[in-house]
């Protein structure tokens, strides 16, 4: 099946177009991974699937947990809608280059396999994209998380499979698994856990999320219940939005 990305779907949507940050510039004297052209669009295509999908002027003013945050150029998006970000990952020398970009900003180096979120404080929300699926054990890293916030963002790598199941799979580099193992769970995985959480899910996943170039990734991908994470060399992915609305600590913002 071949890859659908839409190329523009901003020019349909002119208003979205301006919620998308203009600075993501290289920074050339400490350029990272993460300043690669593939992340720029990688970053631009999920913020702008996200922002059709989500009331972002409900936003401003919450506290919300960047989880994985890398040099916290998606975090600062949600800065700029009017969110308090405190950024976490596990890599210092990310969390330097992010202090040094936006020093206004709060981050913190953590190791997300072992990690107690509650030491950072409640949050309205948790933001999760692409780092779930780097990590050995997402369950017990889900329940930390609901933990702390009654509303999770979360963009992963998945496996097509109709059985709820969550492979390991070895992964080196300084943008996949800080413990060397990663994990591809299947849709049927992360919304029997997310429920189990409390969470009513909501799939977001369509194909302006989807991005093409050396590492293409698709969103709106058809099951063909295969087990597999890949398919005509693109990542299968989805976007999901986890709300829980009866949790005390759903009213984070002072």
């Amino acid at each position: 099946m071949p890859v659908s990305v839409h190329r523009n779907p901003a020019a349909r949507h002119p208003r979205v177009q301006t919620l998308i940050p203009q600075r993501y510039t290289q920074h050339i004297d400490s350029m990272t991974i993460f300043d690669y052209p593939h992340y720029e669009a990688t970053r631009k295509s999920r913020l702008r699937n996200f922002f059709h999908h989500f009331d972002v002027g409900s936003l401003a003013g919450k506290r919300i947990l960047e989880v994985g945050c890398g040099t916290g150029d998606l975090g600062q998006a949600f800065v700029d809608v009017g969110c308090r970000v405190v950024s976490v990952d596990a890599r210092a020398e990310y969390i330097e280059e992010l202090n040094r970009r936006y020093p206004d900003r709060e981050a913190h180096t953590i190791d997300l396999e072992c990690w107690n979120p509650t030491l950072l404080g409640p949050f309205d929300g948790l933001l999760c994209w692409g780092l779930l699926y780097h990590l050995s054990a997402p369950g017990d890293f889900l329940t930390a998380c609901a933990g702390v916030a009654p509303l999770i963002f979360l963009e992963t790598a998945v496996s097509d499979s109709m059985d709820a199941v969550c492979p390991l799979t070895d992964e080196e580099g300084p943008d996949q698994a800080w413990s060397g193992k990663g994990c591809r769970p299947s849709p049927a995985w992360l919304q029997q856990h997310l429920s189990a959480l409390g969470f009513e899910v909501r799939d977001i996943s369509t194909v302006e999320a989807n991005w093409d170039g050396p590492s293409p990734s698709v969103f709106d991908w058809v099951p063909l219940h295969d087990g597999q994470w890949q398919r005509n060399g693109a990542m299968l992915r989805k976007m999901l939005i986890g709300t829980r609305w009866n949790k005390a600590h759903s009213n984070a913002t002072p």
